[in-house]
């Protein structure tokens, strides 16, 4: 509940031995609060999600995600968006 608390959490999942939930999170409500969360998707070992969010209200707010298709090991998405209300805000 302080300004440094933090969670950090990992869970093998049941469909498999390699399955696994990463997730942290910092200073929640304060300017520096951030999301960090990583997973292997029960299609395939080689699927995972990356997403990270940091200050979703303020003017720096960012999402950036990365994730393997389904569709083969090499199949990925990639994202970026910054400011997206503000002036400078994109898309890659």
């Amino acid at each position: 509940n302080g300004p440094n608390s933090w969670l950090l959490s990992c869970r093998h999942l049941v469909n498999g031995p390699n399955s696994w939930l990463l997730s942290c999170r910092h200073l929640v409500n304060g300017p520096n609060s951030w999301l960090l969360s990583c997973r292997h998707l029960v299609n395939g070992p080689n699927s995972w999600l990356l997403s990270c969010r940091h200050l979703v209200n303020g003017p720096n707010s960012w999402l950036l995600s990365c994730r393997h298709l389904v569709n083969g090991p090499n199949s990925w998405l990639l994202s970026c968006r910054h400011l997206v209300n503000g002036p400078n805000s994109w898309l890659l």
